[in-house]
């Protein structure tokens, strides 16, 4: 199952994503590996094959192969949403692996396995095995005839391709047309998209997955910082609204009033795509009507077409583009060099493709590290290059920030420095790893100090941009507010010891610097804050005039406040539903570091009893 049968059928459903000079050899590599194995566990048995042991191993066996059989074939996606998992595109999931597991998965793995252990147990005491023998001869018999018929099909599959395929110099030439699409060209929405006034500017920078407890910790191992981070405040007693940024982004963008309980009283008849893009239109058409130079970018998880069309023309959205466009500008001005990308036999993806078909959920997602096949070069390959991609948009604000704009500013810009995949080493002046092994093994058991690294370098990169103010004269005309949707582990982390581990990314990052505002960087523990207040902290300066949105708590203090984090589920095609699946929702009463204030509220969210 796991190194003939999946893979095979994986291969067989496109050939076409795979390279055809090498498919014999991958599927006699696979192929040979099975029989490898299997010879091999044939010699560890012959050592207790007349002991007490073989049937303890026989046992043993038998609950495995019942537990390969049952998620290979049965348990194929997300039971607990009822969603399959997304398809594959170059054998990765097109979303990202989004909802492959669930945080109930490990309590109905124990259960399903132990249910197995005894069911095995049972017939090995009734003396079945004949009755065995024959299931087992008859499920090998359609693993054979299936691979038969896998095979068939990739090898008419090859012989189609190769009768099609474009002569040699073709070939030369798409690749010499690729190469020259690497050449940076400025786009023509630079301008808009970093332009500043001399005059006034209020900034909403979303930081994605940035975890304030390594915030915290880079205060204890670099006290520079409270001088570099001039004028700020770290409100550091502070919760998010979710656990990721589907379901924190629009709360950020509009207010509690799209926090997910709030949209899911509202009882949508439209998309959450659509109510997200109005949480954004909303304080993004305010700013426009207070005459100011409005950018705004698709950071929202929301249709692009369809906020244009909300958003107001005085408004800038900067395309979708913008996000991947700046890669090789950032790769020439820090001298980030390709790691090596070289076309190999697929033979490690595809045996883990078997591996987490076969296994249950708790093992999936060790075995799928968010983008890349934990048993392959692309687990690094395929990082690398999403990792440059988040981190090449921060880097490059300081490199092409300009004071082309006509009036006062508003923006509210995305940046994903510190977003999983961690691959900057702050050891080697935050250059990315490019070790296939260094990188397998950290992934594997040092994630928290990937995730520092990562936070000390997305620090350096601010900083950086935070001295372009300071140079060009506008820092003190300029608000400042940096907020993240949710944090996801780091050194120092959790400072809090959570009522439960799916807590752990509730504190998030969110630090404001005030009109003028100058001197070392405090920290407030007093007042109590959520990233739904991000726009609020903007919105007091036009009078707090912003659709649903009041005075922020800073304006208008709170006392006892209570805010609310819910655990939603990030499946696929959730952009789609109506309202979120809510897992687990807890009310925080007036501090996060009192264990005493969480409270469980679960119960009464899922049965609309909650007030």
């Amino acid at each position: 199952m796991i190194c003939v049968f999946s893979p095979y059928a994986v291969y067989s459903s496109d050939v076409s994503q795979f390279d055809i000079s090498q498919t014999y050899q991958t599927l006699g590599a696979l192929f040979g590996f099975f029989i490898l194995s299997s010879f091999g566990f044939i010699y560890l048995t012959s050592f207790f094959y007349k002991t007490r042991l073989l049937k303890l191993g026989a046992y043993g066996v038998s609950v495995l192969a019942l537990v390969c059989f049952s998620y290979t074939f049965i348990f194929t996606g997300n039971i607990f949403t009822g969603l399959p998992y997304a398809q594959l595109d170059g054998l990765l999931f097109r979303d990202g692996g989004a909802g492959i597991s669930h945080i109930y998965a490990k309590y109905f793995d124990m259960l399903y396995i132990l249910f197995l252990c005894i069911l095995c147990f049972v017939l090995f005491i009734r003396k079945i095995g004949l009755f065995a023998l024959f299931v087992l001869l008859f499920l090998l018999a359609i693993f054979v005839i299936s691979t038969l018929v896998s095979v068939g099909d990739i090898v008419s599959q090859v012989h189609k391709i190769a009768s099609t395929q474009t002569d040699i110099a073709k070939q030369d030439k798409i690749i010499q047309m690729r190469s020259s699409e690497d050449v940076f060209k400025a786009p023509k929405y630079i301008a808009p998209y970093l332009s500043f006034s001399k005059k006034k500017n209020i900034l909403v920078l979303f930081s994605d997955m940035v975890q304030a407890d390594n915030f915290t910790q880079a205060l204890k191992d670099q006290p520079e910082l409270f001088d570099i981070f001039d004028g700020f405040t770290y409100y550091e007693n502070s919760l998010s609204a979710s656990n990721i940024t589907f379901g924190s982004s629009p709360s950020i963008s509009g207010g509690a009033h799209y926090h997910p309980i709030a949209i899911n009283e509202r009882k949508l008849k439209y998309n959450l795509s659509e109510e997200t893009a109005n949480a954004v239109a909303g304080v993004a058409n305010t700013f426009a009507r207070e005459n100011y130079e409005v950018t705004i970018g698709t950071v929202h998880l929301t249709d692009e077409e369809l906020l244009a069309k909300k958003l107001s023309k005085q408004v800038f959205l900067i395309p979708s583009e913008a996000y991947k466009s700046w890669n090789t500008f950032y790769r020439d001005i820090y001298k980030i060099q390709n790691i090596g990308l070289e076309e190999s036999l697929p033979i490690g993806e595809l045996f883990s493709i078997g591996l987490f078909r076969a296994t249950p959920y708790i093992l999936r997602t060790r075995i799928y590290q968010g983008g890349g096949w934990f048993f392959s070069h692309s687990l690094l390959n395929n990082h690398y290059e999403s990792a440059i991609s988040n981190v090449s948009t921060l880097a490059t604000f300081a490199e092409l920030s300009n004071l082309d704009a006509k009036k006062q500013t508003f923006k509210y810009l995305l940046e994903a420095s510190e977003h999983f995949p961690y691959l900057l080493d702050i050891k080697n002046n935050c250059m990315p790893i490019n070790s296939h092994s260094e990188y397998r093994l950290k992934v594997l058991n040092d994630q928290d100090g990937l995730a520092y690294s990562n936070h000390l370098c997305y620090i350096r990169k601010l900083t950086q941009w935070l001295d372009w103010f300071k140079k060009q004269g506008i820092y003190d005309n300029t608000k400042i507010i940096i907020i993240s949707d949710h944090g996801n582990g780091g050194v120092g982390a959790p400072l809090i010891d959570f009522p439960r581990k799916e807590l752990r990314n509730s504190h998030v990052l969110i630090l404001v610097k005030e009109f003028n505002a100058r001197g070392k960087l405090k920290i407030n523990r007093d007042i109590f804050v959520s990233n739904s207040d991000a726009m609020a902290f903007a919105c007091d300066e036009i009078g707090s005039v912003c659709p649903h949105i009041g005075p922020s708590v800073l304006k208008k203090p709170i006392k006892n406040r209570e805010l609310i984090f819910s655990f939603v589920d990030g499946g696929t095609g959730r952009m789609l539903s109506n309202m979120y699946d809510i897992l687990l929702s807890y009310k925080v009463r007036n501090s996060i570091f009192d264990l005493s204030n969480w409270q469980d509220i679960t119960e009464e969210v899922k049965n609309g009893t909650f007030k």
